[in-house]
């Protein structure tokens, strides 16, 4: 049987496990014992994905990383405006999760 084709739901489900499965493997006793990140950016398939992966990674304690801090990425910053090529969501511009976040978890560039 094949593997099925990759969307943007298989991703996200994925990444999900991932993260319970590094924070779960990386707790000793509900503590954690290595600073953990999730490379939210760029996105893979859409760029909601840095909005939802970044708030399911954050209250696990996993910290956020972007790779990469330069001022002239379009749409980097949106400051909770929404537009069409971020289907209506909120929040999802590559660093806005970093300003939503920089107090509950580590943040690396």
């Amino acid at each position: 049987m094949p593997w099925p084709r990759p969307t943007a739901n298989i991703w996200l489900s994925t990444t999900r496990e991932i993260i319970d499965d590094y924070t779960a493997a990386f707790r000793a006793n509900g503590v954690a014992q290595k600073g953990l990140f999730i490379q939210i950016a760029p996105y893979t398939f859409r760029e909601r994905e840095r909005w939802d992966l970044a708030n399911y990674a954050v209250p696990r304690g996993v910290g956020i990383s972007l790779n990469g801090l330069v001022p002239d990425f379009n749409e980097a910053w949106r400051q909770g405006a929404v537009s069409n090529t971020c289907n209506t969501t909120n929040f999802c511009g590559m660093y806005d999760t970093v300003f939503q976040n920089y107090t509950s978890v580590p943040i690396a560039f």
